[in-house]
């Protein structure tokens, strides 16, 4: 497919110029989710490995109750003091429970992020098959700028 940059206002050169970049970035921003995935991934299994191994009951939330003493400190803004300090916690099957969840959706994200890059891999291998040459962007945007001149 020709594009002719000489029949497109400036704001369709503008939109042509923003698909090719994104086709192009298409692959490393695939590459960097993929690589950020796997690295959530071996923290969850981390996190995972801890929990397996420590207590039974752990702290999920400390929450400080305070009130104020009616004083002023030098600033001219109101002190507190702490009336009560308590814990929620949850057993050590809760927190695996709620990791193992998350690790799951990870792990699909990561297969569904390595389906894409497959897909497009698979896309641009047919796309260098058919007989009509494929233009490479930078080639494309020479064009436009050009044909604009």
């Amino acid at each position: 497919m020709k594009i002719y940059g000489d029949l497109l206002t400036d704001k369709e050169k503008g939109i042509v110029y923003d698909t090719f970049e994104q086709i192009g970035q298409r692959r490393e921003s695939l590459m960097q989710l993929l690589a950020t995935l796997r690295v959530r991934e071996s923290r969850l299994f981390e996190d995972i490995n801890a929990i397996r191994s420590g207590e039974e009951m752990l702290p999920r939330h400390v929450i400080a109750h305070v009130e104020p003493t009616g004083n002023q400190n030098e600033n001219g803004k109101e002190t507190t003091r702490v009336i009560s300090i308590s814990q929620e916690k949850e057993t050590r099957r809760d927190a695996l429970e709620r990791f193992e969840k998350a690790l799951t959706a990870i792990q699909a994200e990561i297969r569904r992020t390595e389906d894409s890059l497959r897909a497009l891999t698979e896309s641009e291998a047919k796309t260098a098959k058919k007989s009509e040459p494929v233009p490479k962007i930078f080639d494309v945007l020479n064009e436009l700028q050009n044909n604009s001149k």
